[in-house]
């Protein structure tokens, strides 16, 4: 279809849950870095009663066609789930990518969780803060140009503007 919609779902089983939590924190750092060019972050949600432990994030490939992408990350157990759902058209709402996995995420919590039987809750949040704290990320600005420009770090210099005076 023109939209382009698709979902890829992954899991990863890790020899202990201590190993998988490790791996969570890990993916959800770099996603919260996000520094492929030419991505953009668009926001977080938090997401409570989905699995032993979730952290999502939507973000937006601004190439020739821009490409929305809901990253929905999911620990039950030893097992981390990774879901990307994505359009061309819009990003997709975080109840639907759950409703997507459901089944998959229920087996899962039948065989190695200790899920509970907790409604799932979704609530807007900030994306954490990655290094350095405070200050912008690659991924946090729009391209100059679909697909092109980079913004880059420089390290802070003397003041040599004079401003524009309302300052």
């Amino acid at each position: 279809e023109d939209n382009q919609l698709a979902v890829l779902h992954q899991l990863d089983a890790y020899p202990s849950v201590e190993a998988a939590q490790a791996a969570l924190a890990e993916r959800a750092g770099r996603m919260a870095a996000c520094d492929e060019v030419p991505m953009r972050i668009i926001s977080a949600e938090n997401v409570e009663g989905l699995g032993e432990e979730s952290y999502q994030v939507t973000v937006l490939h601004e190439g020739e066609q821009p490409q929305h992408h809901n990253l929905l990350l999911t620990r039950v157990g030893n097992i981390l789930s990774i879901t990307d759902a994505f359009s061309n058209d819009a990003a997709i709402a975080t109840d639907l990518v759950i409703e997507a996995g459901q089944r998959s995420l229920d087996g899962l919590c039948e065989r190695v969780g200790t899920c509970g039987d907790a409604e799932v809750a979704i609530t807007p949040t900030a994306v954490p803060p990655v290094e350095p704290h405070g200050w912008l990320v690659v991924s946090d600005l729009p391209r100059m140009r679909a697909g092109f420009g980079r913004w880059t770090a420089q390290t802070p210099t003397a003041l040599t503007s004079r401003g524009n005076g309302c300052e």
